[in-house]
């Protein structure tokens, strides 16, 4: 998902649901495809547009950090997870992790087009 990020400044990864990409923040889309005139699918990122009003986003850029969002709409605590600790094992330490859960309900799942998380 989200590359590292190589600076000296220090670092927030963020995970979560819809609510930790900022989806909607900025523009009607939770996801990039939905969006036709910029990012044609399949495109499951957040949109950029909103990533960058997400809180996690936010907040590391009120105290001067780098942040890492790897939030994605409809996530569930599974993907969470699993993506976190993805990311934690490729990359350097990060100074904060912030994690905004999703609900209990929300499962990971597939269908013949696409997986569902």
């Amino acid at each position: 998902m989200t590359d590292a990020v190589k600076s000296a400044k220090p670092v927030l990864y963020i995970n979560g649901d819809s609510h930790s990409a900022g989806a909607e923040a900025v523009v009607p889309f939770s996801f990039a495809e939905d969006d036709p005139w910029e990012f044609p699918p399949p495109n499951r990122q957040p949109h950029p547009k909103n990533v960058v009003a997400s809180f996690g986003n936010v907040l590391a850029d009120l105290l001067g950090w780098d942040a890492v969002n790897n939030s994605e709409s409809a996530s569930s605590n599974q993907r969470i997870i699993r993506t976190t600790e993805e990311w934690l094992a490729d990359n350097p330490k990060p100074n904060l992790v912030l994690i905004g859960w999703s609900t209990w309900n929300v499962k990971n799942g597939c269908t013949k087009a696409h997986i569902i998380r």
